[in-house]
């Protein structure tokens, strides 16, 4: 005879609870703790400068703080153009290293290097490149005969041409990153698609156009989605190439929230911009969960 199975209707949930515990510790739990100091006003020394001043901080945070707005406009700004520059150039390259380029296999190798560099290392890099007075781009400009563009050497100086090179090295680090996804999409394209457009008589253009872009259309949602997340709540890239500056042209919600939480030690406050961050991004990316159907089933 054979004897009935015993089950436990909390078994499934045995095996995910090392994950919760590990969620709510490392996640959870410094989130809730940043609300709740939000609602205090703390200088983060001693406890017993801690006061409840409850939603104060929130209300002068809208509405006294025209830094918080100018950090906010920047953080959008930054992350559209980040992610547009970063998906349609890893899109480009990985299209291109499609073609059976001699080294590709290194190539592709090649442009994964800056995804695995430290970004404070990058951002030292930048700012020694960009110096006005050492920094190798002026020198290369004029040892070419492009003297006339050296001195717009400010390149960290003007307010509009800094938060586009920002930009610009945030879309350079991730791009390799967004190459290798569309890649690995790419190889999953079945070749008889190409081979029946070929024979209809389309052309290369239009069988990017009208194939591998229709179907790479789940995977670029997978693409934008992530890169929106790291590019707002980006922080190293400005604070180490421009500290926020100049006149905070370049400053971002979580170098806001920084400097006011451990420069100016006002804790309550710097935690009131991370939770509006947080906030805002998870508002953020619910919103491209939908519009790219990635929480719909798979039918």
């Amino acid at each position: 005879m054979i004897p009935k199975k015993i089950t436990f209707w909390g078994g499934p949930y045995l095996f995910i609870l090392p994950c919760f515990v590990v969620y709510a510790l490392f996640l959870l739990t410094p989130l809730f703790g940043t609300f709740a100091f939000s609602l205090t006003r703390w200088d983060g020394i001693s406890f017993d400068n801690l006061r409840f001043i409850g939603l104060q901080n929130y209300k002068e945070l809208f509405f006294d703080d025209p830094t918080f707005w100018l950090a906010l406009r920047n953080n959008l700004v930054f992350v559209g153009g980040a992610v547009v520059f970063q998906c349609i150039l890893g899109l480009a390259v990985a299209l291109l290293l499609e073609q059976k380029l001699v080294l590709g296999n290194f190539f592709r190798g090649t442009y994964l290097i800056p995804f695995t560099i430290s970004l404070v290392v990058i951002g030292i890099v930048f700012e020694s490149i960009l110096n006005p007075s050492l920094g190798v781009l002026d020198k290369v400009l004029t040892s070419i005969g492009l003297e006339e563009f050296t001195g717009l050497g400010l390149w960290l100086g003007k307010a509009k041409k800094a938060i586009w090179i920002l930009i610009f090295i945030q879309a350079w680090y991730g791009f390799g990153w967004s190459m290798l996804i569309f890649v690995s999409r790419l190889k999953a394209i079945d070749p008889q698609l190409y081979e029946a457009a070929r024979v209809d008589g389309a052309t290369e253009w239009q069988k990017i156009v009208f194939i591998t872009i229709p179907l790479l259309k789940s995977i670029t949602a997978v693409v934008v989605l992530f890169a929106t997340m790291w590019a707002m709540k980006i922080f190293t890239i400005p604070y180490v190439v421009t500290r926020g500056g100049p006149n905070h042209a370049t400053e971002v919600l979580a170098t806001w929230a920084f400097s006011h939480g451990l420069s100016y030690q006002h804790i309550g406050y710097g935690s009131t911009i991370a939770v509006v961050l947080v906030v805002i991004a998870m508002i953020i990316g619910s919103l491209l969960f939908r519009l790219t159907g990635m929480g719909k089933a798979q039918e």
